[in-house]
């Protein structure tokens, strides 16, 4: 990745030719590298269960499914053969986690395999994907079912050092969800609908997590309703309401907070800024279409910007500064050609 950067620095960005749609066409499938969707043709050659389940619905709306299914066919196979569901694999194929165990990585394995209609996968590994249920509910969970305050868990923000967040806790409801849909068994009986509104919901939006200690948050405002945990649109208005005052959709969307003084882990100095207030293109999408269900005109907006900029880089870079311009440090450059394009076709 620093030998990427460097040279990013050097040379600039791979330009694509054409409008935008034309543009987060060829990334996507440049993305695609024949056995496996990859986060980007940059710094992550690699499966990432995040970014894939981020996309997965858009890549299948695309005519992918050959595609996504090889990509899970991968992604279950090595996960198997090292006896578990990592954050990524890398790109000599040995599942990690990043930088601990992840809360995210099996709710959004199963969140694709149920997207992808992924039969046969399911049959397949059901064995071991109960297994990793099982774990997981020892490792991650409270006794009530909210995600564990005791300890710290990899998750959207990898270096940020939050008690079960309001993301943590929609990806323990979503892997309720899917493990009830696709036939697993899952014996935690929570009500997530219930204990987020009365852990995390303050009558107006959604708190970053169970500490309180910052408020207002991009992930934590748009994950209770892209995993549909919560469904009301009275309390989505107002969620993106709370976004919109806090400037976390500007310059555009959509950033983690408004606060740089975020706690996180010492290696974050690496990158710094890297996951505070910064702009993350892999949730701006999301946020975004989901903004098409309570407030058109904004969507369109946010769809035209968003638009323009992949135009004016050639390409969908990975993460910008508060301002608007693309990430970097001493020692890191933004990514180039996410995968994450599918979500602007």
């Amino acid at each position: 990745m620093l030998n990427a950067s460097q040279r990013r620095k050097r040379k600039g960005f791979k330009k694509y030719q054409g409008t935008a749609t034309q543009i987060c066409k060829s990334i996507v499938k440049e993305c695609y590298n024949g056995t496996f969707f990859q986060v980007s043709t940059g710094n992550f050659p690699m499966f990432w269960s995040r970014d894939f389940a981020f996309c997965v619905d858009a890549l299948l709306k695309q005519k992918y499914s050959k595609q996504v299914k090889s990509t899970l066919a991968y992604a279950l196979e090595k996960y198997e053969k090292a006896g578990r569901v990592t954050t990524s694999i890398t790109p000599d194929h040995v599942p990690y986690d990043f930088p601990n165990y992840a809360v995210d990585s099996l709710p959004l394995l199963l969140y694709s395999l149920r997207a992808a209609n992924a039969k046969q996968l399911v049959k397949k590994h059901k064995k071991f994907l109960e297994h990793e249920i099982e774990k997981f509910q020892l490792e991650v969970l409270a006794e009530n079912g909210m995600v564990r305050t005791d300890r710290y868990f990899s998750s959207m923000k990898d270096y940020s050092l939050r008690q079960s967040s309001c993301y943590d806790n929609s990806m323990a409801a979503l892997l309720q969800k899917e493990a009830k849909t696709l036939g697993f068994k899952y014996p935690i009986k929570a009500n997530y609908k219930k204990l987020l509104k009365d852990e995390l919901w303050t009558g107006e939006y959604f708190l970053d997590d169970v500490s309180g200690k910052y408020h207002v948050a991009g992930d934590a405002n748009t994950f209770p309703f892209w995993t549909g945990v919560i469904t009301d649109k009275s309390m989505m208005r107002s969620a993106f309401a709370a976004v919109q005052r806090s400037d976390l959709d500007k310059p555009f969307p959509l950033r983690y907070t408004s606060n740089a003084k975020v706690k996180m882990r010492k290696e974050s100095w690496l990158t710094p800024n890297y996951e505070r207030n910064s702009v993350w293109l892999h949730m701006g999408p999301l946020f975004m279409n989901l903004m098409k269900k309570v407030d058109r005109q904004q969507y369109i907006e946010y769809r035209v910007t968003y638009h323009r900029i992949v135009e004016h880089y050639g390409t969908l870079l990975e993460v910008y500064t508060p301002e608007g311009k693309p990430y970097k440090s001493l020692f890191y450059m933004t990514d180039e050609g996410m995968l994450w394009a599918a979500n602007l076709i």
